[in-house]
């Protein structure tokens, strides 16, 4: 669990709001149990927000659950958090090198070109 100051709160010390993140891996108690369920829901003393990450969405037992508590409780799964690395801002397009390219390539890295990665027709 981490909490986190929301920043759309105003600047008032006394009434900073915070916002509690769990994140719970497949076959968590937490989830799967509903005495631990409530238990981690009775930690809580007075209205606050809670971001669950799950795996699956909550069950209607847990839905039920939530709704005899003052808090503010938001369920997101895990495939909603999933980055696809090769289509980042950071990655390269990816191109083949022409043979002029390949000997340049080699001589300024001091190396083979078996060494070098290779690209098959397939790869994104």
């Amino acid at each position: 669990m981490h909490t986190f100051k929301d920043t759309r709160s105003n600047n008032d010390a006394k009434n900073d709001k915070l916002i509690d993140i769990y994140l719970f891996k497949k076959d968590s108690k937490y989830v799967t149990v509903t005495a631990h369920f409530k238990k981690l829901l009775d930690s809580y003393k007075s209205a606050r927000t809670v971001i669950l990450i799950t795996k699956e969405p909550l069950t209607v037992y847990r839905r039920k659950t939530i709704k005899n508590y003052d808090l503010n409780i938001k369920n997101y799964l895990h495939r909603h958090f999933i980055i696809e690395i090769n289509k980042g801002p950071l990655c390269s397009k990816h191109t083949p090198l022409s043979v002029e390219e390949t000997k340049h390539v080699m001589i300024s890295l001091m190396t083979h070109g078996h060494k070098l990665p290779s690209i098959f027709e397939n790869d994104p």
